[in-house]
């Protein structure tokens, strides 16, 4: 249930003019629930913010002037209310109150809804279906598999390690590193079922993670230029498996 707060003039004309940035934002009571739900996920994908909805602009010759102009009562909002609940499973994605100037209702009618957006762990996305981020005072919307793959590294939700590389697999379960170090660490393990067990392997291809550890070499035995990213990451690699005695036979061998 939303908070009920009350507040003073010189407070609300703060509200009012309020600068729209990459943490806050104002809109008019008119705005679609499913628009509204677009600027929720693109501060809950980016860095949290602010909404104030119930601030509506009237035009002065060039200028734009706000005003407040609020739900007649808290119940006209619920539409509102009842999309943003809807998307997300726990509701923790944001939290609401309603502001009003009791006294004052000649000059400030309704009630101001108050919405504030942490940055959530997971991906939100709006009634589209879509996920959204926040630049300066716009929503992006994120509708390429790259981007969404982008935001996922951002909000650490999956990480270069996770990614898959498209070669076979066998580039790394032949390498010579790889052979190395299964027969001397595990002996009786295939080099492809031990990759596979260990998840350097996602659907026949080598991650990332499996490629710094056992790195692509070409014929001569050095790491292969077409992945220079990757090579330049493998001696910062931090190894959980196996121990400190193989990680240095690991290297040593490369």
């Amino acid at each position: 249930m939303p908070e009920q707060k009350t507040t003073v003039p010189a407070d609300a004309e703060k509200i009012l003019q309020v600068e729209e940035s990459h943490y806050l934002d104002v809109k008019a009571i008119e705005i679609k629930p499913s628009k509204l739900s677009e600027t929720i996920s693109a501060f809950a994908n980016t860095s949290g913010g602010e909404v104030f909805v119930g601030v509506a602009e009237r035009k002065d010759g060039s200028a734009r002037i706000r005003h407040w102009s609020g739900f007649p009562n808290m119940e006209a909002a619920n539409a509102h209310l009842q999309v943003l609940d809807g998307m997300g499973a726990l509701g923790t994605h944001y939290s609401a109150s309603f502001i009003s100037i009791p006294g004052r209702e000649d000059a400030y009618p309704g009630y101001v809804l108050h919405l504030t957006i942490p940055k959530t762990r997971d991906i939100l996305r709006a009634t589209d279906g879509l996920p959204y981020v926040r630049r300066n005072a716009s929503n992006i919307r994120i509708d390429t598999e790259e981007g969404l793959q982008r935001l996922k590294l951002d909000k650490g939700i999956s990480t270069f390690e996770d990614e898959v590389i498209p070669v076979q697999a066998q580039v790394i379960t032949n390498s010579k590193v790889m052979l190395k170090f299964v027969l001397a660490v595990v002996p009786n393990a295939e080099p492809e079922e031990w990759a596979q067990s260990q998840f350097l392997l996602h659907k026949g291809q080598p991650q990332t993670v499996g490629n710094k550890d056992f790195q692509i070499q070409d014929s001569r035995g050095r790491g292969d230029e077409r992945y220079p990213r990757l090579r330049s990451h493998y001696r910062r690699r931090t190894y959980l498996r196996p121990d400190h005695r193989i990680r240095q036979r690991h290297e040593k061998a490369d």
